[in-house]
């Protein structure tokens, strides 16, 4: 049974589809690890949208070289685009992984305050 990476990982299944029947599995690796790291660094605040799509720039001009030489050429102008917006919506889904996570724990917070008030009273 296959897994759908898209819903997991958009930028994955894109160069996973990218790079399919080539083998640059090492460069694909590297370009995720990468494209993952600036969308972790978008979603904490530290990458502007302009500073991320200036690197997406760069890194869809190598991986479209990356892809000519392997015979699979591509539009860099459209590659770029199409990484930014999955960088987006990863960086999206981290932020709200990070609500998610942050309503969790003041919840947890304010039940063991409430046990606690509750404890107190009793003594």
């Amino acid at each position: 049974m296959a897994v759908d990476i898209s819903g997991i990982d958009p930028i994955l299944d894109r160069l996973n589809r990218l790079f399919a029947g080539t083998e640059r599995a090492r460069e694909k690796l590297e370009v995720w690890t990468l494209l993952r790291d600036i969308a972790r660094e978008h979603s904490a605040g530290n990458l502007t949208d302009a500073e991320v799509k200036m690197y997406v720039n760069d890194i869809a001009k190598r991986v479209a070289a990356t892809l000519a030489s392997a015979g699979k050429p591509v539009s860099v102008e459209r590659l770029a685009d199409d990484l930014y917006a999955d960088i987006v919506t990863a960086s999206s889904r981290s932020v709200a992984g990070l609500s998610a996570e942050l309503r969790h724990k003041l919840r947890a917070r304010r039940e063991k305050a409430r046990v606690r008030s509750e404890l107190e009273s009793l003594l």
